[in-house]
């Protein structure tokens, strides 16, 4: 009689690294249920693969043979063989939270989670030890408890944890003698319960939930945790469980909440528009996880299992009015205009003798995103040669980077130049 009823109750969910040959392989923690190994499209049967209740849990993203399931507090389950096989390291069920959060650094193979009140814990060989389970005092967690825990990509060992009283910790050099520093904002609600820190295209970027009623829930930093912004918006007052940023845009966001999953395609203060997404069931929505391979986003759902989409492109991050160049004074000016920029940290100028092998000459910084149009000069002030090509690399805040088209420019003598500027698309031939 269970056949196609969607309800198990999940906490977590975790997405397989590899798109090609396995599109369709989660992991899930069940309320009750167990951890759940998921490996079909659309309405399909799982495999519990540990029981009890089943807490947070991880697949490694580089070396997805390592997959980690938890029970409650600090008990964790591993497999070793993609899967296939599960076991139990259990360092207390006493410490952490009941629902434990943590979170597995995939570079360096160790597990950040919540231990005892004002220590966090460290699993320095979380693949395939048993033996080197770590508790550190933080003294900015106040004495309480860390309720979320995110590891920076960006930094080597370097953590971010929230705790169940509100604060924000940075903690660098995580994986041994640590360097911590309170990163809340004065203005974010004491007291709260912070159930998630995600980063944007860097470390600079965050974002931030917590899970109460009655409070600002979402906040954003542009630089690093120095100055927050509450970005609630139009949102009901509810508890907000997960957020990230949409992948590689720094101005637009996904929350998980506890009427489904919202989302705004404008970040702007006090004034941001959430939309609920329309597909989407209104259920209580505990995570969110993203694989950029084939940019699938996974959710969690506590009560209508698990759901998946693709997340569609991202505009054009640039469009050009124009992109000339020209001769004054023996040199090359470059000169171009954009229409419209998104998540755009600059350009590359960028030189050839061949119109094959290219050079970076310079750089400039872009607009960021901006709907207004920007004029940008360039001077390549070395004494011109008979032929010059050039180029821009249009570079995004998440490193992403894509050509303008090549702009010739040939002198003769020191005569006036001919000018031959082609633009993109390119449909035709030319000499």
């Amino acid at each position: 009689r269970n056949t196609n009823l969607r309800i198990k109750q999940f906490f977590s969910c975790a997405i397989h690294p590899n798109s090609a040959a396995s599109p369709n392989y989660f992991l899930a923690g069940a309320q009750d249920n167990g951890v759940h190994q998921l490996n079909g499209a659309g309405i399909t049967s799982s495999v519990e693969v540990t029981g009890g209740d089943g807490a947070y849990v991880a697949i490694d993203q580089n070396e997805p043979q390592y997959q980690f399931g938890s029970y409650v507090y600090s008990v964790y389950r591993r497999s070793t063989n993609s899967g296939a096989n599960w076991s139990t390291v259990s360092w207390s069920t006493a410490n952490g939270q009941f629902i434990n959060p943590w979170d597995f650094d995939n570079v360096n193979n160790k597990i950040y989670g919540s231990w005892s009140a004002g220590n966090y814990f460290r699993w320095d060989d979380a693949q395939t030890g048993s033996a080197s389970a770590v508790a550190q005092p933080i003294t900015a967690f106040n004495s309480v408890k860390v309720s979320a825990v995110t590891v920076s990509p960006y930094t080597s060992h370097q953590v971010y944890f929230g705790t169940e009283a509100g604060r924000i910790v940075k903690v660098t050099n995580a994986n041994a003698t640590p360097t911590e520093a309170n990163i809340t904002d004065a203005a974010m609600p004491a007291g709260a319960y912070l159930n998630c820190i995600n980063t944007g295209t860097d470390d600079n970027n965050l974002i931030a939930c917590f899970s109460n009623y009655g409070v600002s829930n979402i906040w954003i930093t542009t630089n690093g945790g120095t100055n927050w912004t509450t970005i609630d918006g139009n949102l009901p007052d509810m508890p907000i469980r997960w957020v990230m940023f949409f992948p590689g845009n720094n101005t637009a966001a996904y929350a998980a909440t506890e009427t489904g999953v919202w989302e705004t395609t404008l970040i702007n203060g006090a004034s941001t528009v959430w939309t609920a997404n329309s597909s989407f069931p209104t259920v209580r929505t505990d995570m969110l996880k993203f694989r950029s391979s084939d940019r699938t986003i996974l959710a969690a759902t506590h009560g209508r299992g698990l759901w998946s989409a693709i997340v569609p492109s991202s505009p054009l991050p640039i469009t050009f009015a124009h992109f000339n160049v020209s001769e004054k004074d023996n040199h090359a000016i470059l000169d171009w205009k954009t229409e419209n920029e998104i998540n755009n940290k600059g350009f590359e100028i960028e030189k050839s003798f061949d119109g094959v092998n290219f050079t970076k000459i310079g750089f400039l910084d872009g607009a960021g995103t901006s709907s207004l149009s920007h004029d940008y000069r360039f001077a390549d002030k070395t004494i011109l040669t008979n032929i010059q090509y050039y180029r821009l690399k249009q570079i995004d805040f998440d490193a992403r980077s894509k050509y303008s088209a090549t702009v010739l420019l040939k002198s003769t003598n020191n005569n006036p130049v001919d000018l031959i500027s082609v633009t993109n698309p390119f449909n035709s031939s030319i000499s």
